[in-house]
């Protein structure tokens, strides 16, 4: 974790971090003290200071490939998305709230999306829900809202059927998001191997 945060302090911006399936959240809180964690508990936040509203909302579930939210995660959400109804919002999490093309990928997504869709209903401003976990790019109509699956900067699996064969080591990619003249734009950004190390 150490040389993750040496890697990313070489940014000449801001960046801000949840957990994934992977994660350890106590650890990445140590490391990252300052990080606008909201919550001793879980790694989710509000970023009020941007022309948009950016709500980083934690679906981590210790030593689980799935998410969740449970209520105490439901009810932050819900208490966020009533202090403002207008702003335009980007909510972030890891786990996809969708059903994915491949079948074993739907069983490790977070486990109660519905519950998500039905808490965004009320807040038209909600403009997207955007997830990783998958490694795959991807993109659905969420309710009202975009969900936004980015692609990974580490590699995809190929599969077999349910089973894991191998890994996938085309070129590691990222998704850029961009809010311009009141609109969302978001892309793809494959990076080429001459720029890895």
């Amino acid at each position: 974790m150490n040389t993750t945060k040496a890697l990313l302090n070489h940014l000449t911006v801001p960046y801000y971090l949840t957990c994934g399936n992977h994660d350890d959240f106590p650890n990445l809180r140590s490391v990252f003290p300052e990080q606008p964690f909201m919550d001793p508990q879980f790694s989710h936040y509000a970023l009020d200071h941007l022309p948009v509203r950016i709500l980083v909302l934690d679906s981590h579930i210790p030593k689980k490939d799935y998410g969740i939210l449970c209520e105490e995660r439901k009810q932050w959400l819900t208490a966020r998305l009533e202090e403002d109804r207008k702003k335009p919002t980007m909510i972030f999490l890891h786990h996809f709230p969708i059903d994915v093309q491949e079948p074993i990928f739907s069983t490790i997504n977070l486990r109660n999306g519905n519950d998500l869709k039905q808490i965004i209903s009320a807040s038209p401003n909600v403009r997207g829900i955007y997830c990783g976990h998958y490694h795959h790019a991807g993109a659905s109509v969420f309710g009202r809202a975009l969900c936004w699956i980015s692609p990974s900067t580490a590699p995809s699996h190929i599969l077999e059927g349910d089973k894991c064969i191998g890994l996938n080591l085309t070129y590691p990619a990222y998704s850029v998001h961009e809010f311009i003249n009141g609109n969302f734009m978001s892309q793809i950004v494959s990076v080429a191997p001459t720029l890895c190390p």
